[in-house]
């Protein structure tokens, strides 16, 4: 089958076009086809494409039996949450739907899935509940770009297409991601707790991200919501000391909440001190195995593979 991925260039879509070229034509539409080609199989051919409008160069592959899986979208923690770049983060996602529904309704074949990332902060934050993929949606900025985002996808689908969204946690990985910023101050004998470190992270590692993505793509999974996070989310704190102790650094003490929020705001209020109790209910139900379900076995695989 043809698999049509954009956002390829990211480190979950460069990971996953890597894993599915053994079995799977691939194609990227990226912004930068020669940049991506260069991290990829040579058997994964890329298109440019800019988040806008796909170009007629590109049509051709919506044709015969082919899945969409659509991981284009702006990075949130890249800078500051400023009323400008809130609207490029939800319009990147927003926009990116529209142009592929627009090129979906003039092409010669449906696809076999549509396969669209959203993240865990459709949730909100919470200290105590647990959230399934039938718990409501949440509050805050996050929670409101991922429903945003999904609703795009779900007001555009007249054609009725098999849609799978990916409510994704964080993504543990070396390559990119949380994980290298959050290990800084580790290295460097700073280790510290943002906050309380009660708030809760709901974690993924990449290998496993991109298996499940395999996963509802070979096994004809029903439509609808899927968490993407493994069984056993951690607080924090836990996953800060587990850091620590794997990498034989010290964890000094904590970060006060009133410095976080000084010096990012809003930012890194959502992003660093709260979260939320996220389990993956529909992927166990239907027989996803995981490789790594506790957070000491995805850091000590990490952090031995590149050398802590």
């Amino acid at each position: 089958m043809k698999v049509i991925i954009t956002g390829i260039s990211g480190l979950i879509g460069s990971t996953l076009a890597r894993v599915l070229s053994s079995r799977h034509e691939v194609y990227g539409l990226t912004r930068d086809p020669s940049a991506a080609s260069a991290r990829l199989p040579e058997e994964v051919i890329c298109y440019p494409w800019d988040g806008k409008a796909i170009g007629e160069q590109v049509m051709h592959l919506f044709q015969g039996r082919y899945a969409l899986i659509n991981l284009a979208g702006e990075p949130v923690a890249a800078r500051p949450w400023t009323d400008r770049r809130r609207k490029a983060i939800l319009e990147s996602r927003t926009h990116t739907v529209d142009s592929i529904f627009d090129a979906l309704e003039s092409a010669e074949a449906p696809p076999q899935m549509i396969i669209q990332a959203s993240a865990t902060g459709y949730y909100g934050c919470h200290d105590h509940n647990v959230f399934t993929e039938s718990s409501p949606k949440g509050g805050g900025f996050l929670s409101h770009v991922a429903a945003q985002w999904e609703q795009a996808a779900r007001a555009r689908n007249k054609g009725g297409y098999p849609i799978v969204f990916l409510r994704t946690g964080v993504v543990l990985s070396m390559e990119g991601g949380a994980l290298p910023a959050m290990l800084r101050p580790l290295r460097v004998f700073m280790g510290a707790i943002p906050g309380k470190g009660a708030q809760w992270m709901p974690w993924i590692h990449l290998r496993d991200h991109v298996s499940a993505i395999a996963f509802v793509l070979e096994n004809n999974a029903p439509e609808g919501v899927y968490n993407f996070t493994a069984p056993n989310p951690v607080t924090m704190e836990h996953l800060i000391k587990c850091a620590g102790h794997i990498m034989k650094k010290p964890v000094w003490g904590k970060i006060p909440e009133w410095a976080i929020k000084g010096a990012m705001g809003s930012r890194g209020e959502e992003l660093m001190l709260k979260g939320a109790r996220v389990i993956p209910e529909k992927l166990l139900k239907e027989g996803f195995a995981f490789q790594w379900t506790t957070v000491e076995d995805a850091l000590e695989d990490l952090l031995k593979k590149n050398g802590k």
